[in-house]
């Protein structure tokens, strides 16, 4: 089914001939909320409706959307926390609305599969969006591994939101955890468990159960702390400071880093128990150099992403060349240079 939301009578009018028979037509938000549109459903709309937030808490789960902008705005105001979307000019031609069906017709089939989000077409990114979705179907811990800027934490993501759509991961940098506070952090404490603690607090633990704990920067976690995980990884109980209650979280276990876990226990900074406890699934994130030939694709997502269809990117040419900060190194290029303030010819120089 197509839902048409709030587009007009002319626009609809220019739509229906190429859409079919399967349409529902939704003047307000309020219809789209009533009605029966599944998350499976295409979503046509105006990239300048003007109450956005609305529209998200409509829409609720990934969806397929297509959304119409006028091409004198220099910024287009995307729906892309609402799922997938493919924009188009006014002045759109028959091609053009027949091909964006076919965008969004095949992104709603993905939803929910690593392709949705980890781009790229390439054969190492293909054998990686498969290991990712292997793991989505399970709840082993997971370690990701790669250069800074490789999609650690989007992978971390797109895994947790498989099998946890309506619970938020919980995510802690390892760096973070080397203070007179980290088992307070960890474990939570409380009123009164320290000096300075005036009030309850829950740990990351607790808050991680029946959700995902992501560990970044996995190589930073001390023995210490490593020794004051396992008990919790192994049973599953734990104690707050102050309290002699044990409690239970049941929660995944997702780490990133830059270092192979092997490399860790090797060097040793990684102990063999923790180790043994956390090394199930292990997915490397390639570095952008491994895929280069993905870089138009990269770029056309992050401008669709963040709104800049207006002129797109058609010159790929400077972009491709190695980028020491991976793919976020690009995407900051591709905006600074739709913000005005990088040209072409700065990024060729790189």
């Amino acid at each position: 089914m197509v839902a048409l939301l709030a587009l007009g009578k002319s626009l609809e009018e220019r739509i229906i001939p190429f859409i079919g028979h399967d349409i529902i037509s939704c003047p307000t938000i309020m219809r789209l909320v009533s009605s029966d549109v599944s998350c499976r459903d295409i979503i046509i709309t105006k990239a300048s409706f003007a109450d956005q937030k609305k529209i998200t808490n409509a829409l609720g789960s990934p969806r397929s959307i297509i959304a119409f902008y006028d091409e004198k705005e220099t910024m287009i105001s995307p729906l892309s926390s609402s799922g997938y979307t493919v924009f188009l000019p006014y002045s759109f031609t028959e091609e053009q609305l027949r091909l964006a069906i076919k965008k969004a017709d095949h992104m709603k089939s993905i939803f929910g599969t690593a392709e949705e989000k980890i781009i790229g077409s390439s054969l190492i990114m293909r054998k990686t969006r498969l290991l990712i979705e292997k793991a989505m179907k399970t709840n082993l811990p997971v370690h990701l591994v790669g250069e800074t800027g490789t999609g650690k934490t989007l992978a971390a993501e797109t895994i947790h939101r498989y099998s946890n759509p309506k619970r938020e991961m919980i995510r802690e940098e390892c760096g973070q955890l080397t203070t007179s506070l980290t088992d307070s952090i960890l474990f939570g404490h409380t009123k009164g468990a320290y000096s300075g603690a005036v009030e309850e607090r829950k740990g990351l633990i607790a808050l991680a159960d029946k959700s995902t704990l992501f560990l970044d920067e996995i190589q930073d976690l001390s023995l210490e702390v490593q020794a004051k995980l396992l008990g919790v990884l192994e049973t599953g109980t734990f104690r707050r400071l102050g309290s002699d209650k044990p409690m239970h979280s049941s929660f995944r276990l997702i780490t990133a880093g830059c270092v192979p876990l092997k490399e860790l226990v090797r060097t040793k900074r990684m102990r063999n128990d923790f180790f043994h406890r956390i090394n199930y699934i292990e997915i490397r994130m390639p570095s952008l150099s491994e895929h280069m030939e993905d870089i138009p694709e990269l770029i056309s997502k992050c401008e669709m992403d963040n709104g800049y269809l207006s002129e797109p990117i058609v010159d790929y040419t400077p972009f491709m060349h190695e980028f020491s900060g991976n793919v976020r190194e690009l995407y900051r290029d591709v905006k600074l240079y739709h913000e005005g303030i990088q040209t072409l010819a700065d990024i060729r120089d790189y």
